[in-house]
Protein backbone atom coordinates (compact mmCIF):
# COMPACT_ATOMS: atom_id res chain seq x y z
CA UNK A 1 0.00 0.00 0.00
CA UNK A 2 1.28 3.46 -0.93
CA UNK A 3 2.04 5.76 2.00
CA UNK A 4 -0.20 8.81 2.16
CA UNK A 5 1.40 12.24 2.78
CA UNK A 6 -0.33 15.48 3.70
CA UNK A 7 0.65 18.92 2.47
CA UNK A 8 0.66 21.81 4.94
CA UNK A 9 -2.42 23.18 3.17
CA UNK A 10 -4.33 19.98 4.10
CA UNK A 11 -3.86 20.47 7.86
CA UNK A 12 -5.31 23.17 10.12
CA UNK A 13 -4.50 23.87 13.75
CA UNK A 14 -7.78 24.32 15.65
CA UNK A 15 -8.56 25.19 19.27
CA UNK A 16 -11.72 23.43 20.47
CA UNK A 17 -13.28 25.18 23.47
CA UNK A 18 -14.40 23.29 26.57
CA UNK A 19 -18.00 22.12 26.29
CA UNK A 20 -20.59 19.66 27.54
CA UNK A 21 -21.34 16.56 25.42
CA UNK A 22 -23.96 13.82 25.31
CA UNK A 23 -22.11 10.50 25.01
CA UNK A 24 -23.27 7.13 23.68
CA UNK A 25 -20.93 4.12 23.93
CA UNK A 26 -21.21 0.72 22.24
CA UNK A 27 -18.93 -2.32 22.36
CA UNK A 28 -18.49 -5.27 20.01
CA UNK A 29 -17.53 -5.90 16.41
CA UNK A 30 -18.12 -2.66 14.43
CA UNK A 31 -19.80 -0.74 17.29
CA UNK A 32 -20.01 2.62 15.50
CA UNK A 33 -23.58 2.17 14.19
CA UNK A 34 -24.85 1.13 17.64
CA UNK A 35 -23.23 4.18 19.27
CA UNK A 36 -24.82 6.44 16.65
CA UNK A 37 -28.22 4.75 16.98
CA UNK A 38 -28.21 5.14 20.76
CA UNK A 39 -27.39 8.83 20.50
CA UNK A 40 -30.03 9.43 17.79
CA UNK A 41 -32.74 7.67 19.84
CA UNK A 42 -31.83 9.80 22.85
CA UNK A 43 -31.97 12.98 20.73
CA UNK A 44 -35.36 12.09 19.22
CA UNK A 45 -36.80 11.41 22.69
CA UNK A 46 -35.82 14.97 23.62
CA UNK A 47 -37.17 16.61 20.46
CA UNK A 48 -33.77 17.32 18.90
CA UNK A 49 -33.31 17.10 15.13
CA UNK A 50 -30.80 14.33 14.50
CA UNK A 51 -29.64 15.89 11.23
CA UNK A 52 -28.38 18.92 13.17
CA UNK A 53 -25.56 19.15 15.61
CA UNK A 54 -21.87 18.56 15.81
CA UNK A 55 -20.78 14.94 16.31
CA UNK A 56 -17.37 13.73 17.48
CA UNK A 57 -16.38 10.13 18.11
CA UNK A 58 -13.48 7.86 18.96
CA UNK A 59 -12.57 4.26 19.81
CA UNK A 60 -13.18 3.50 23.50
CA UNK A 61 -11.52 1.10 24.16
CA UNK A 62 -9.24 0.74 21.15
CA UNK A 63 -9.14 -2.51 19.16
CA UNK A 64 -6.57 -5.09 20.26
CA UNK A 65 -4.77 -7.54 17.96
CA UNK A 66 -6.69 -10.76 17.46
CA UNK A 67 -9.93 -9.46 18.98
CA UNK A 68 -12.73 -8.23 16.69
CA UNK A 69 -14.42 -6.40 19.59
CA UNK A 70 -13.71 -2.82 20.60
CA UNK A 71 -15.68 0.17 21.79
CA UNK A 72 -16.81 3.35 20.10
CA UNK A 73 -17.96 6.51 21.87
CA UNK A 74 -20.07 9.01 19.93
CA UNK A 75 -20.62 12.56 21.20
CA UNK A 76 -23.12 15.29 20.44
CA UNK A 77 -21.65 18.66 21.40
CA UNK A 78 -24.21 20.56 23.45
CA UNK A 79 -24.57 24.26 22.76
CA UNK A 80 -26.38 26.50 25.26
CA UNK A 81 -29.83 25.82 23.75
CA UNK A 82 -29.32 22.05 23.86
CA UNK A 83 -27.96 22.22 27.43
CA UNK A 84 -31.20 23.81 28.59
CA UNK A 85 -33.31 21.23 26.74
CA UNK A 86 -31.35 18.26 28.04
CA UNK A 87 -31.68 18.20 31.79
CA UNK A 88 -31.47 14.42 32.11
CA UNK A 89 -29.35 11.54 31.01
CA UNK A 90 -30.96 8.29 29.99
CA UNK A 91 -31.30 5.61 27.32
CA UNK A 92 -27.62 4.72 27.66
CA UNK A 93 -26.47 8.30 27.12
CA UNK A 94 -24.31 10.16 29.64
CA UNK A 95 -23.55 13.87 29.88
CA UNK A 96 -19.83 14.68 30.13
CA UNK A 97 -17.53 17.68 30.18
CA UNK A 98 -14.97 17.91 27.37
CA UNK A 99 -11.96 20.06 28.33
CA UNK A 100 -11.23 21.18 24.75
CA UNK A 101 -7.71 21.82 23.52
CA UNK A 102 -5.47 22.26 20.50
CA UNK A 103 -5.76 19.88 17.53
CA UNK A 104 -4.20 19.29 14.11
CA UNK A 105 -7.10 18.64 11.74
CA UNK A 106 -7.35 17.08 8.29
CA UNK A 107 -10.26 15.85 6.18
CA UNK A 108 -10.97 12.23 5.23
CA UNK A 109 -13.57 11.37 2.61
CA UNK A 110 -14.71 7.85 1.82
CA UNK A 111 -14.61 4.46 3.41
CA UNK A 112 -13.69 4.20 7.10
CA UNK A 113 -11.46 1.30 6.04
CA UNK A 114 -9.07 3.98 4.75
CA UNK A 115 -9.22 6.02 7.98
CA UNK A 116 -6.03 4.42 9.41
CA UNK A 117 -4.04 5.65 6.39
CA UNK A 118 -5.33 9.19 6.88
CA UNK A 119 -4.60 9.03 10.62
CA UNK A 120 -1.09 7.80 9.78
CA UNK A 121 -0.53 10.69 7.38
CA UNK A 122 -1.73 13.18 10.00
CA UNK A 123 0.59 11.63 12.60
CA UNK A 124 3.52 11.90 10.18
CA UNK A 125 2.60 15.56 9.51
CA UNK A 126 2.47 16.35 13.25
CA UNK A 127 5.81 14.64 13.90
CA UNK A 128 7.35 16.75 11.09
CA UNK A 129 5.76 19.99 12.35
CA UNK A 130 6.58 22.44 15.16
CA UNK A 131 3.78 20.76 17.21
CA UNK A 132 4.02 17.64 19.34
CA UNK A 133 1.45 14.97 20.06
CA UNK A 134 -0.59 15.43 23.20
CA UNK A 135 -1.96 12.74 25.49
CA UNK A 136 -5.49 14.09 25.03
CA UNK A 137 -8.12 12.11 23.13
CA UNK A 138 -8.01 12.15 19.32
CA UNK A 139 -11.42 12.68 17.69
CA UNK A 140 -13.29 11.99 14.46
CA UNK A 141 -15.93 14.55 13.50
CA UNK A 142 -18.53 13.12 11.15
CA UNK A 143 -19.63 15.84 8.72
CA UNK A 144 -22.22 13.57 7.08
CA UNK A 145 -24.27 12.14 10.00
CA UNK A 146 -27.42 12.00 7.88
CA UNK A 147 -26.00 8.96 6.10
CA UNK A 148 -26.58 6.99 9.31
CA UNK A 149 -30.28 7.82 8.99
CA UNK A 150 -30.79 6.28 5.56
CA UNK A 151 -31.61 2.84 6.99
CA UNK A 152 -29.63 -0.30 6.41
CA UNK A 153 -25.89 -0.24 5.90
CA UNK A 154 -24.58 3.30 5.28
CA UNK A 155 -22.91 4.14 1.95
CA UNK A 156 -19.45 4.45 3.52
CA UNK A 157 -17.82 5.91 0.42
CA UNK A 158 -19.99 9.04 0.86
CA UNK A 159 -18.85 9.78 4.41
CA UNK A 160 -16.77 12.85 5.25
CA UNK A 161 -14.79 13.09 8.50
CA UNK A 162 -12.50 15.70 9.99
CA UNK A 163 -9.78 13.97 12.00
CA UNK A 164 -8.59 15.81 15.13
CA UNK A 165 -5.18 14.80 16.51
CA UNK A 166 -4.49 16.38 19.91
CA UNK A 167 -1.32 18.47 19.84
CA UNK A 168 0.64 20.86 22.05
CA UNK A 169 2.83 23.78 21.00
Amino acid sequence: MEEKRLENSQVSIVELPPCRVASSVAFGAEPENRAWTGLFEWMRARGLAVAEGRFLGFNNPNPTPGNPNYGYEQWLLLDEERKRALAAEGQGVALKDFPGGLFAVTRHQGSPERLPATWGALLFWVESSPYRRSGRQWLEECLSPGLFLSGGEPAWENFVFDLYMAVDR
